[in-house]
């Protein structure tokens, strides 16, 4: 499958994404955005009504519930995975950054 994406969000809840992105093309985007495209064609073929679609929605929201559920019972990964592979050769500073994060999040 090869895909072209158009990022309708900011890259962080941080960000202002006026300073990088159109808006009115993030609306024309989300207009596009496949899932939704593919159920207005399911819709024009006949074979996807409003029970079947909403039943579908239901079920993969509960689907996604059920995951998100099971990754928060999942143990906190070790913070350290944060620096470990993030540079060849990490500056000294990585070391006094884990340290302050550590004491930061009390592990």
């Amino acid at each position: 499958v090869e895909a072209v994406t158009y990022r309708a969000a900011p890259h962080a809840t941080a960000d202002d994404p006026k300073a990088y992105i159109d808006l009115e093309r993030v609306e024309e985007e989300r207009r596009n955005e496949c899932v939704g495209r593919y159920e207005r064609y399911l819709r024009r073929l006949g074979v996807l009504g409003d029970d079947l679609a909403a039943e579908i929605k239901a079920e993969a929201a509960g689907l996604m519930r059920a995951g998100i559920a099971a990754a928060e019972a999942e143990p906190a990964p070790d913070v350290g995975l944060l620096f470990e592979h993030a540079l060849v050769d990490p500056p000294e500073s990585f070391g006094h950054d884990l340290a302050e994060l550590r004491r930061i999040l009390g592990s």
